[in-house]
């Protein structure tokens, strides 16, 4: 996290994504407080609403029953560090009953977990030419021309089979020109192209894993899922430019002269939000700012019913001011003792499905 430039994570939010859990150093089988932080800061410097952090993958997809038991303590919605390869690609399920993937860690045996209202979203492997299951940056594991065929051949098994969900998994630094890394050019082109096959289908979406969740909570037809609030689309309609992640006056700029560039030496951030007052560490995410409250150049923390876009963080303002752009929250309580295990202390989806032609 203290490589994040939480401007842009903001900026990604407010286009329509959804912004994840994935720890504050990067280590597997992490600490409930590697899971905290990162949704601390999250929180504080990239202003995403509490209530809309929900979901998490464990780096390297290194996890444990205590993972597991850390996220349903933390109220997440859904894990997705599990990976499905052919027999198990299995549609997203609660683990009211336990895990059904990676069977082969033992995580299914009998007394591991059982967390009721957490969810786990496996990730759908492709196979290459040898059969070898590829999940993150297929790209990188051959030509472009043999990429697009397997992931094609992987799409087509979901799509004519069950009509699971289907990830499309990456790591955007392959695909920009950032220095020292080959031209991505026709990896970058593999994959729009990709997309594109695959979005000319008939009652193919793209989602995220939170809409993924909603649907599946609550199924509607085809004919019906353009009108659910989840699927909306809308951008607010700002009269002035605020630091809300969007160019609200329409210059060309984002947060037009409004992001604090945050220095510490050895690492730097952009956020809307006030500058820590040194750097965020795994124990200390989130520092006193040196700015004090009612001082020029002050920024307010986002509160729990606002949206991003919708707050104004110099001005103390949410400037929704009706129940359409209202924060609708997806939070989720849990039922105590959810677990039979014990503790020692959270990609867009492509696909389709039969009863309602959606994921």
């Amino acid at each position: 996290m203290q490589y994040t430039d939480f401007s842009l994570v903001q900026q990604w939010y407010a286009a329509g994504n959804e912004i994840a859990d994935h720890t504050f150093t990067h280590v597997g089988t992490p600490s409930a407080q590697e899971i905290s932080a990162c949704k601390s800061m999250l929180n504080a410097y990239g202003g995403i609403p509490n209530s809309k952090i929900q979901g998490f993958r464990a780096p390297f997809l290194n996890y444990t029953k205590d993972t597991l038991n850390i996220l349903s303590q933390q109220g997440f919605l859904y894990d997705s560090s599990s990976s499905a390869v052919t027999d198990d690609a299995y549609w997203p399920y609660t683990l009211d009953n336990g895990m059904a993937n990676d069977c082969w860690t033992g995580i299914c045996n009998a007394g591991q977990v059982k967390l009721p209202g957490l969810w786990e979203i496996p990730m759908y492997s492709v196979l290459d030419n040898k059969s070898i299951p590829q999940l993150m940056d297929v790209y990188l594991s051959g030509s472009p021309a043999d990429v697009t065929a397997w992931s094609n051949a992987a799409f087509d098994k979901h799509y004519n089979g069950n009509r699971q969900p289907f990830g499309i998994y990456v790591h955007p630094t392959h695909l920009t020109t950032y220095p020292g890394l080959p031209d991505p050019k026709d990896m970058f082109q593999a994959v729009l192209s990709f997309i594109q096959s695959i979005a000319s289908k008939q009652d193919v979406w793209f989602v995220t894993n939170q809409q993924l969740l909603q649907w599946m909570k609550n199924p509607v037809k085809a004919s019906e899922l353009g009108k659910q609030d989840y699927m909306q689309c809308k951008q607010p309609v700002i009269p002035k430019e605020i630091c809300n992640g969007l160019d609200d006056d329409h210059n060309g700029v984002i947060d037009d002269n409004l992001i604090n560039s945050c220095n510490f030496g050895q690492s730097s951030t952009k956020t809307c939000f006030n500058c820590p007052g040194s750097a965020p560490t795994l124990d200390n995410p989130t520092p006193a700012s040196s700015a004090q409250n009612g001082t020029a150049g002050f920024r307010y923390p986002i509160p729990d019913n606002c949206d991003t876009t919708w707050w104004d963080p110099i001005g103390n303002t949410c400037l929704c001011t009706s129940a359409e752009c209202q924060l609708k929250s997806i939070a989720v309580s849990r039922p105590n003792n959810t677990s039979s295990s014990s503790s020692s202390s959270s990609g867009n989806s492509a696909s389709s499905s039969n009863s309602s032609n959606k994921t």
